[in-house]
C-alpha cells in the first residue's frame, strides 16, 4: 500500500492536471529544429510538462484534457514522424 502524507494524499501524487505521454520517434529529435517543429506542433494543442532524452525516440508528456490523441498527433507532425500513446 502507498503511504500517505497527510491521510488523504498518496506519496508521489501529481497535483494538477494528469498527464499523457506520447513516444516521438522517426527522426532525430537532438537537431534543435527537428525538436522545435516537434514541440512547436504539440504546443499548439497542449501544454507540455516533461521531455525526455532528445534523439530517434523520445518520449514527452503533456497536461489533460488536451486536443491531441497519437493519431492526430502524428498526422500533424507530418514526414516520417511517428507518435504513439506511452502507457507506464
Amino acid at each position: 500500500m502507498v503511504a500517505k502524507v497527510n491521510g488523504a494524499i498518496a506519496a508521489g501524487s501529481v497535483v494538477g492536471h494528469d498527464l499523457a505521454h506520447f513516444t516521438i520517434a522517426g527522426d532525430d529529435m537532438s537537431d534543435a529544429a527537428k525538436a522545435t517543429h516537434v514541440i512547436e506542433t504539440i504546443e499548439q494543442k497542449a501544454t507540455v510538462v516533461l521531455i525526455g532524452t532528445l534523439g530517434a525516440s523520445t518520449r514527452v508528456a503533456v497536461e489533460t484534457p488536451n486536443g491531441w490523441t497519437a493519431s492526430a498527433l502524428q498526422t500533424a507532425l507530418g514526414g516520417s514522424w511517428t507518435a504513439a500513446d506511452f502507457t507506464y
